[in-house]
């Protein structure tokens, strides 16, 4: 938990190029700071893509339902070849639009 200031002062062009520089690298201005005086470097953070940030909404939902499917394997489930069945359907359907197969030949699940 961060709980210390640290206050330092600077003109008005400078609190807005450190500013630019901290959007640039999507940091707050806090973070930004912090990193370049502890480390020297601040590691830039690409933007997503609208397609991107989809596909990791999506990771996350698979991450559910891996554990989903986890928690019905420990009780023996007996529905679970078909929910397996179905999410990974579902799983290759979304990786397929993000990294489609070269040669074109498709394989059931």
């Amino acid at each position: 938990m961060k709980l210390s200031y640290i206050k330092f002062r600077c003109t008005l062009e400078e609190k807005m190029t450190i500013f630019k520089r901290a959007q640039r690298a999507g940091r707050t201005m806090s973070d930004f700071c912090r990193e370049q005086i502890l480390s020297g470097t601040v590691q830039q953070v690409p933007k997503l893509t609208p397609d991107e940030e989809e596909y990791f909404k999506n990771l996350h939902i698979f991450h559910t339902n891996f554990a989903r499917l986890s928690n019905y394997i420990k009780y023996q489930d007996p529905g679970l070849s078909n929910e397996i069945r179905e999410f990974l359907g579902e799983f290759r359907r979304v990786t397929d639009r993000f990294f489609p197969k070269k040669g074109g030949s498709d394989s059931q699940v």
